[in-house]
């Protein structure tokens, strides 16, 4: 994350003013996920080809039927420049492949969807991979938080 986007966020969040982050995640495999988020029980599942809003903030664990795949806490924040921004909600919008690889996408502009960019620093963002049977979090252990819809 550069300076300015850090500097932006700490500023937001010092002021007591704190905006939700979430990633507008598009499941771009050919199976369900289901993120969750062990230290708070929520969980979101994405249909293939289908997305939803995820919230950024701690580590976060996407699975399917083959893959359990971990993101830590320290993945990097897209920039500021990448969010969506309303009142109190700043949205970025992503893209998973079947290798658990997320690439950001550019928000929408009028009538077109999010769409392909060149990757910022830090994207795509690469899991840790496990199988289903092999990787189990913990409530430490588990960069985003679902949202509740």
């Amino acid at each position: 994350m550069n300076p300015r986007s850090v500097a932006t966020l700490l500023a937001l969040l010092l002021s007591g003013c704190s905006p939700g982050l979430v990633l507008n995640l598009y499941n771009a495999t050919e199976d369900a996920l289901t993120v969750t988020n062990p230290g708070f029980h929520r969980a979101v599942t994405i249909q293939p080809h289908t997305a939803a809003d995820i919230h950024i903030g701690n580590d976060v664990l996407v699975r399917n039927s083959h893959h359990n795949w971990l993101y830590s806490q320290t993945s990097a924040l897209p920039p500021t420049s990448r969010f969506e921004q309303h009142t109190m909600l700043w949205r970025a919008f992503g893209r998973i492949d079947s290798r658990g690889r997320i690439y950001l996408l550019a928000p929408p502009h009028g009538e077109e969807g999010p769409r392909e960019i060149t990757q910022p620093a830090g994207f795509p963002l690469e899991p840790r991979s496990g199988s289903n049977k092999t990787l189990q979090p913990t409530a430490q252990t588990a960069s985003f938080l679902p949202c509740s819809s």
